[in-house]
C-alpha cells in the first residue's frame, strides 16, 4: 500500500520488542516531550473526562447485554457522539492491551485494517507515581459498500494514575507536526475522530470502563448512516471487546 499506510508500517515494522506502559514504540525510539505537547495532552485528558462525566445532555440510547450506550448530537446535529459503559471480567492491564495493542485491537474492531504509532514521546511522571505519555497514532479502516476506506491520524495520550485508573484518549483536531502526518493514499478519506477509554479497577480481576466515541467519516456520507453506525454498531463492538478481554484475562 502507499501513503499513510506505508508510514504506519514503517513506524512499526521491525520495532523493538519493548513496551512502554503498553504503547508500542517505533524503531526511532522515544522522542523528547515538549512543553507544548505536554500541555495539549493534559488538556485533552481533561476534556475527555469532562465529556464522560457530563450528564444533562446525554440521551440513553441502548442497554443490551450489560452494555449501556448514551448518545449526543453535535451542534450541527449530523454526527453523534456515543458514551459507553460496562463491566469487564478482566484486569486493567488486560483491558489496556486489548485497547492499545494493534494486533489485539484488530481482533475485536472488525473494520480495522492497519495501524501504527508514528511518534511516541517520553513519559511525564508525577511525584505520586502517576504517568502520562503522548503519542501520534495512525489507523486505517476498510470501506464498505459505496463508502471508501477511512484513515485517522491523531495525538493520543495514555495516562496511568496512582489510584489504578487508566485513561487512553485521542483527538484528530489537535494540530500535529507536518512530519507526523502521512500523505493520504488514493481512494481513502481522512476522517475526524475523538474519544477514548477510562478504565476503573473494581478488584484484582475486574474493572469498569467508560468509553467515548465520535467518528466523522467526512466525504459524502449521509448523517443518518453515520448515526446508525455509531449508535447501533457501538453495542456489538463493545460486546466483542468485552468478550476478548475476558478470554485474554
Amino acid at each position: 500500500s502507499a501513503g499513510p499506510l506505508s508510514a504506519a508500517q514503517r513506524a512499526t515494522r521491525g520495532r523493538r520488542a519493548i513496551m512502554v506502559t503498553s504503547i508500542q514504540v517505533p524503531e526511532s525510539g522515544l522522542q523528547p516531550l515538549t512543553a507544548e505537547v505536554r500541555k495539549q495532552a493534559y488538556e485533552m485528558v481533561a476534556a475527555f473526562e469532562h465529556d464522560c462525566a457530563a450528564g444533562g445532555d446525554w440521551i440513553e440510547a441502548v442497554v443490551a447485554d450489560g452494555i449501556k450506550v448514551w448518545k449526543r448530537a453535535n451542534d450541527q446535529g449530523n454526527v453523534t457522539t456515543c458514551k459507553i459503559s460496562c463491566e469487564i471480567g478482566a484486569d486493567v492491564d488486560t483491558v489496556l492491551k486489548a485497547w492499545c495493542d494493534w494486533d489485539t485491537y484488530a481482533k475485536w474492531m472488525s473494520e480495522f485494517m492497519e495501524g501504527g504509532n508514528i511518534r511516541v514521546f517520553e513519559e511525564d511522571i508525577d511525584d505520586d507515581g502517576s504517568s502520562m505519555q503522548p503519542y501520534v497514532s495512525y489507523q486505517l479502516y476498510r470501506g464498505k459498500a459505496f463508502v471508501a476506506p477511512r484513515d485517522v491520524v491523531s495525538l493520543t495520550v495514555l495516562q496511568r494514575r496512582s489510584d489504578g485508573v487508566v485513561v487512553n484518549c485521542g483527538d484528530t483536531a489537535i494540530p500535529l507536526d507536518r512530519g507526523d502526518v502521512p500523505p493520504l493514499p488514493r481512494g481513502t478519506v481522512r476522517a475526524e475522530s475523538r474519544g477514548g477509554i477510562k478504565i476503573f479497577p473494581t478488584d484484582a480481576k475486574r474493572c469498569r470502563i467508560d468509553a467515548l466515541t465520535m467518528f466523522d467519516p467526512k466525504g459524502m456520507v449521509p448523517g443518518w448512516i453515520i448515526n446508525f453506525f455509531v449508535s447501533k454498531v457501538s453495542v456489538n463492538t463493545f460486546i466483542n471487546f468485552r468478550k476478548l478481554c475476558e478470554e485474554m484475562g
